[in-house]
């Protein structure tokens, strides 16, 4: 991520940690494997116990971007404290709004090259050739988290487990809301001016 490359700071996504600890063959890997062979959730004690095993690293004593996580108010209990177990400040956690309508429409029309993972947009950057990757001449893939259905529920996941979580860090006054509908470029921009940068 060109932010956390920026400031010269790991960038820390639950994804990430996944497959490292899965290549690694740590504990937790371990643990978290059973549940995503099975297409299962991977339980929030496994995924805390991930992100404090990744934080406690030499790395990201200087600062970490974390990406995905906390997503529930508990999780972002459970990270303030692991934060101060390590003594490590949490400095800003930065909120992108966006319109239901605008995440519908970004997400519905998102497509995939599941060779070199370009990622297109039907609307905003199609393929030169409809359903083809540019590069690799070869499908584009549709996931199943980007269909209708699937974002409507995700939306009301949200409102229902993640809306509490912003809450949460704007009485700590550590949240900043950043207009996720702004180009690439100016949300970057006023991320780096949240970041002091």
């Amino acid at each position: 991520m060109v932010i956390a490359k920026r400031f010269g700071i790991p960038h820390i996504s639950t994804g990430e940690m996944f497959r490292n600890a899965i290549r690694e063959e740590t504990t937790l890997g371990k643990s978290a494997q059973e549940y995503m062979s099975k297409g299962e959730l991977v339980p929030d004690e496994i995924v805390v116990g991930m992100v404090k095993e990744t934080l406690g690293r030499d790395e990201c004593r200087q600062g970490f971007l974390l990406d995905g996580f906390p997503r529930t108010l508990e999780q972002g209990m459970r990270l303030t404290e692991i934060l101060k177990e390590l003594n490590m400040p949490l400095d800003k956690v930065i909120e992108l709004t966006l319109s239901d309508e605008e995440i519908l429409r970004r997400l519905v029309n998102r497509r995939s090259c599941p060779q070199c993972k370009k990622i297109y947009h039907l609307l905003n950057n199609p393929p030169g050739e409809e359903g083809m990757c540019d590069q690799c001449h070869v499908p584009l893939l549709h996931r199943d988290d980007d269909r209708e259905d699937v974002i409507l529920n995700r939306l009301r996941e949200y409102y229902a487990k993640t809306l509490p979580l912003s809450e949460y860090y704007e009485k700590q006054g550590v949240l900043k809301k950043v207009d996720g509908g702004l180009s690439s470029e100016e949300v970057l921009k006023e991320i780096m001016a949240v970041m002091g940068n």
